[in-house]
């Protein structure tokens, strides 16, 4: 699926794909969101959460990076900063503090931990990348340090768990590579090896294939391919470490013969797609971060690498490579980082123990694609705040994969976000309920509610609309990951009867004299009656009205983007948009109803405005 944004102004758009399966007919919609900036930079990170693992008194992880490009045209200044929830202000850092990054060029983020003085515990921080003008800015990555009791056996790391080599058949061998196995604890554990081959044998050899690793030793092997005697093809082969607590480490290792006197940029982050001598059929992804036979913990931040080549030897840097989740995880698009490796950041959300991961990789010229699959073991997690994958959704309309608007009233669903039910009792709204708070574009919501399941806040007014913003929650001493929520300049909702978002608008007529009675199949509205329409995400207002305070009772707030209202088809005539005075969050419609309108107990009612239109309500005339 592709768009073309030429000639589009800025704004958001929206749209479906239907697909028909045959021969029953069946038919399957998808909702597509498309986001044009009046900017012409935008943040893009390849991890949106790190984790950390050490025990007390032991060794200091080894640093992550985090990689900016720029989504944009031209050159992205940016800065980086590092905050912490809990365990004091020194256990974070980032360097650089500043930088710049383009299309093609990732800017390259050191993340580091220090977690002397920390007790057992889990700790929370944040990585925050800011960049003024910038639509979507800030970005931010949340960081988690597990700090284990003295002497717990985490067991060994390695920093590659897959490795790609390619070279010329009856050339001279590929260059080494290397992988460092670090041990948090100050126990030693040994190791042993062993190479397991699918075609072929002894194709490359690693050294050393046995030693020991504590916390003040790590341990680098080193692996070099063998072509001699190999004929053209793809060759895999595999590493197996296994530890003296029983745990194995697995790690995946790929060789491409290209035919002698072909030639390409082999290796080249600038590699030509096709490679004179030798016709590319098929791509070969590697997972080289979390590999075979993996251990996660669910709602926590988890690195998925995957390096691409193609039976050429050239490296994938254009195209897609999607992961998808035997738990029913949400699909996720990896980033590629321009050298042929793709990375993401994954956050388990489903109660699957084992889960299977299968990277898809697809290329458009040369047509070709490729799969890979790794198994692992998921643990559960009942504290950290989790926000569902889409989330947040209108509070009046629930209509999922819709954006939201400045000033819209959210419901944000998941689990584990509040640790009690608190609900704001007065106005204006508070930004934090019990140790609950919300985090828009690293700004605070209001919270009118908040439940282990559910948050209901206002988004602010200043949010910038036409870009995918980052949505945190805070609860205690831990945040969620990042979860991306679209923000348009309007996204009308009705608030419906049965609160389902369906069905009878809430809607009131009121007569010449005053009175006033709420719309319903027994008491219908008629031609040329005055309505009143209670609805949220009208987006901004004039006079403006801080978020989550009450709405004037003397000066109206209109709002900015023209509203319409149309009726069984048919436009009204509208009297007034705006905040409902005296409510925080509430906008109301006025209109006219419309004469030629066949009587019905479910005429249709849509509002729109923006460009962006309402999930249909119903309306009774008589």
């Amino acid at each position: 699926m592709t768009v073309n944004p030429n000639g589009l102004p800025p704004g958001t758009y929206t749209g479906t794909v239907s697909i028909v399966l045959s021969p029953a007919g069946q038919t399957s919609t998808v909702a597509v969101t498309a986001t044009v900036s009046s900017a012409q930079q935008q943040i893009e990170v390849t991890q949106t959460g790190l984790r950390f693992q050490t025990e007390v008194g032991g060794g200091t992880p080894a640093s992550q990076t985090i990689e900016v490009l720029n989504g944009g045209a031209g050159s992205l200044n940016f800065s980086a900063s590092a905050s912490t929830l809990s365990g004091g202000a020194g256990w974070l850092s980032i360097s650089p503090s500043s930088g710049a990054a383009n299309s093609t060029t990732p800017a390259l983020l050191t993340v580091s931990v220090n977690p002397a003085g920390l007790a057992e515990g889990d700790y929370y921080g944040q990585i925050q990348i800011s960049s003024p003008g910038v639509d979507n800015s800030p970005q931010t990555a949340t960081v988690v340090l597990n700090v284990a009791g003295s002497g717990e056996d985490l067991g060994a790391f390695v920093s590659k768990t897959g490795l790609i080599f390619v070279g010329h058949a009856g050339s001279t061998n590929p260059a080494a590579q290397t992988i460092t196995i670090t041990n948090p604890s100050t126990t030693s554990l040994t190791f042993s090896t062993s190479l397991s081959f699918a075609q072929g044998s002894n194709w490359f050899t690693v050294q050393p294939n046995s030693g020991s690793v504590n916390s003040a030793s790590p341990v680098q092997l080193t692996v070099q391919p063998a072509i001699s005697g190999l004929a053209a093809g793809v060759y895999f082969g595999q590493i197996t470490l296994v530890f003296s607590d029983n745990s194995t480490q697995q790690i995946a290792v790929v060789l491409v013969v290209v035919p002698a006197g072909s030639t390409a940029g082999i290796e080249s982050r600038n590699a030509p797609r096709l490679t004179a001598g030798c016709t590319p059929t098929k791509l070969v992804p590697v997972f080289t971060q979390l590999g075979q036979s993996f251990t996660t913990v669910a709602a926590w931040p988890t690195n998925i690498e995957v390096a691409v080549v193609d039976d050429c030897g050239n490296f994938l840097t254009a195209g897609t490579v999607v992961a998808s989740f035997s738990s029913g995880d949400p699909l996720l698009s990896l980033a590629s980082l321009e050298d042929g490796r793709w990375s993401a950041t994954w956050e388990p959300r489903a109660s699957a123990t084992q889960v299977t991961i299968t990277a898809n990789a697809q290329e458009t010229t040369p047509s070709i694609s490729g799969t890979a699959s790794i198994g692992g073991a998921l643990a559960s997690n009942p504290s950290t705040p989790v926000i569902s994958a889409g989330g947040a959704v209108s509070a009046a309309s629930y209509v999922a994969n819709q954006p939201l608007a400045p000033g819209g009233f959210v419901s944000i669903f998941g689990s584990n976000l509040s640790s009690g039910l608190n609900q704001s009792p007065t106005l204006p709204l508070a930004t934090q309920l019990g140790a609950t708070q919300a985090l828009l574009a690293g700004e605070a919501l209001p919270l009118q509610f908040a439940a282990d399941g559910q948050i209901n806040a206002i988004i602010p007014y200043d949010v910038t609309p036409n870009a995918t913003q980052q949505l945190v929650v805070i609860n205690g001493p831990a945040y969620s990951m990042p979860e991306p929520v679209i923000i348009a300049a309007a996204q009308p909702a009705v608030f419906t009867a049965d609160l389902s978002g369906g069905g009878a608008g809430i809607i009131v007529d009121v007569l010449p004299d005053g009175s006033q009675f709420v719309v319903s199949a027994a008491s219908p509205a008629s031609a040329g009656d005055a309505i009143v329409i209670y609805c949220a995400g009208l987006g901004a207002v004039n006079p403006p009205v801080m978020a989550g305070s009450a709405a004037s009772l003397t000066q109206l707030s209109y709002t900015v983007n023209p509203v319409t209202v149309t009726i069984g088809g048919q436009s009204a005539q509208l009297l007034f948009a705006g905040l409902a005075p005296g409510y925080a969050g509430l906008y109301q419609v006025n209109a006219i109803v419309p004469t030629g309108i066949t009587p019905a107990s479910d005429v249709p009612l849509v509002l729109t405005s923006a460009g962006q239109a309402s999930a249909p309500v119903t309306i009774a005339l008589q």
